[in-house]
């Protein structure tokens, strides 16, 4: 038995593809969930605050401390 699966939460290895599930469940007038952290790459909040706001989309975002940075965002139209 596999874990159960909430559609309402997307997972993307790019910003891009991140925000293309974020696009694709609001859309359909529901809103969504995902999470990005802090990595050797850098902050990737700016990026994808940005692209949101160019797309109108609204967001709330809530950060969790730790070992590694989390950011989890609770996106609507």
């Amino acid at each position: 038995m596999g874990m159960p699966v909430d559609e309402r939460f997307h997972h993307g290895e790019t910003i891009e593809g991140i925000l293309e599930a974020l696009e694709g469940a609001t859309a359909e007038g529901r809103s969504a969930w995902t999470v990005i952290y802090d990595g050797p790459g850098g902050d990737p909040r700016g990026e994808l605050e940005s692209a949101l706001r160019n797309r109108q989309l609204r967001y709330h975002r809530t950060e969790i401390r730790g070992l590694r940075q989390l950011y989890i965002y609770h996106v609507m139209r």
